[in-house]
């Protein structure tokens, strides 16, 4: 843990970030992922309290387990065009999330992906999704809205669990 890093400007020489990198830095509020960037590790940017956005780029193929988990200012998340993996719980308990979109290219999805984003009002799947795991949008009490793209054939158990407020998912037909 550092309380010190307020950001971080990675070389273009790195491709993969290591589990809990800078996982509990609690100033870091800023983020340059570099070109070659392919992995990001599991918890590797855990509890970075101060990080209120998010733009992760197409280059970076897969997310650990729990990267993202826990940064409580993080307001909104860009997932750009070309990653294609999302391990469990990328998001998990980002407080102040409120929507995210996916890119066509994403083809796998963890579950309990936004376990307790309490805030989260808003998904979009651009893309087919073939499952949406267990506990994937539980303890979601403010969402609304999921808007799914065609190819969906599995909902996990507990899903959509507390998800209180919940009135609309488009599932396309097929």
């Amino acid at each position: 843990k550092n309380s010190f890093i307020k950001k971080v400007v990675l070389p273009d020489s790195i491709e993969n970030i290591g589990p809990d990198a800078f996982a509990g830095c609690t100033l870091l509020g800023e983020i340059k992922f570099p070109p070659n960037l392919t992995y990001i590790g599991w918890r590797a940017f855990s509890e970075c309290m101060c990080l209120t956005e998010l733009t992760i780029p197409g280059n970076v193929k897969r997310i650990g387990w729990h990267a993202f988990e826990k940064c409580n200012r993080l307001r909104s998340a860009e997932l750009c065009e070309g990653i294609e993996a999302l391990e469990n719980g990328v998001f998990s308990s980002c407080r102040n999330l409120i929507k995210i979109r996916f890119p066509v290219s994403i083809r796998e999805f963890g579950g309990w992906m936004f376990f307790s984003c309490v805030n989260l009002r808003e998904v979009w799947f651009n893309g087919p999704i073939r499952e949406l795991p267990e506990r994937c949008f539980s303890g979601c009490f403010q969402l609304l809205h999921v808007h799914m793209h065609e190819g969906l054939e599995r909902i996990g158990v507990e899903a959509f669990y507390e998800c209180t407020v919940l009135n609309e998912v488009l599932l396309p037909e097929g």
